[in-house]
């Protein structure tokens, strides 16, 4: 397989995610080829992706790292919730990407239509957002410069210098992989930046869901929220599961058919197995 003979290297992906559900074991076999692709984009170092479903996007100068970069933000679970938020543009116009990195999904939100909160809270990776939002023209969208979580004011927050995605606040359950920096950064809680209609709202906050999820506003009632998540480890998984279960909350599994979350064991181990989808 060469990436010159890919033209469009994930649309095959996401046009079966936008016609069919993917059971646990598709969900693993789609996970190796696309990191196949994935690591083959990454010796040819092309200067975009192209694609004719959510357009060429413009690949970064600087990015997360020597052991993750921007090509590896495409992984299939990240497809699949692309696919998602295709198939929900209909009812729904805002969104909050919240631990938006380099942007990718604010990106793809941006170019669907949506218009995006995004959220960034370490200030060097601020500044490549900023930048590869501009290059790849986006619009409708609003940046903020601080973290997400369940009190408002400052905390201690690890820049991981190898890997950039891992960066994460203090006091979270997520284990701290290679050298880091420490540093302070500002932290808000989501419910003054959340919508007063339907929204989408996806979380990458290495380890701070339980404590983003635990301030939110958990009465449904005229407005829609849909809140995809990942979940780090068996910790965070079954204080989340015990958290929702005990306020009767709907949650699907993306690996198995985005099917309702019965018992702890169908829920996610790692940002590998894919994300939860809270349903509000």
């Amino acid at each position: 397989m060469n990436v010159k003979n890919l033209e469009y290297p994930f649309d095959y992906y996401l046009n079966y995610l936008l016609k069919k559900k993917v059971s646990k074991e598709q969900f693993k076999k789609f996970s190796k080829e696309v990191f196949k692709i994935i690591n083959l984009l990454k010796k040819e170092k092309p200067k975009k992706i192209r694609s004719k479903i959510l357009g060429n996007i413009i690949i970064p100068k600087e990015d997360n790292g020597k052991k993750k970069n921007f090509y590896d933000l495409f992984a299939f679970h990240e497809l699949s919730l692309f696919a998602k938020y295709i198939q929900l543009k209909k009812n729904f116009g805002l969104a909050l990407d919240v631990g938006a990195n380099l942007g990718l999904h604010t990106i793809v939100l941006s170019r669907l239509g949506y218009k995006v909160k995004s959220f960034e809270a370490d200030p060097d990776t601020f500044k490549k957002l900023k930048k590869n939002l501009k290059s790849n023209m986006c619009k409708n969208y609003t940046l903020y410069k601080f973290a997400i979580s369940n009190f408002n004011g400052k905390s201690k927050f690890y820049q991981v210098k190898d890997n950039l995605t891992a960066n994460t606040l203090e006091n979270t359950s997520k284990k701290i992989y290679g050298k880091f920096k420490m540093i302070n950064v500002n932290v808000r809680k989501i419910n003054n930046y959340l919508p007063k209609s339907n929204s989408l709202i996806k979380l990458d906050v290495e380890g701070s869901e339980y404590d983003i999820l635990n301030t939110l506003k958990l009465k449904k009632g005229d407005v829609s929220k849909k809140i995809f998540f990942e979940v780090n480890d068996y910790t965070s998984a079954k204080k989340i599961y015990e958290f929702m279960r005990t306020n009767n909350l709907n949650f699907y599994v993306e690996q198995n058919k985005w099917r309702r979350i019965k018992q702890l064991s169908q829920m996610p181990k790692s940002w590998k197995q894919g994300s939860v989808l809270l349903d509000l």
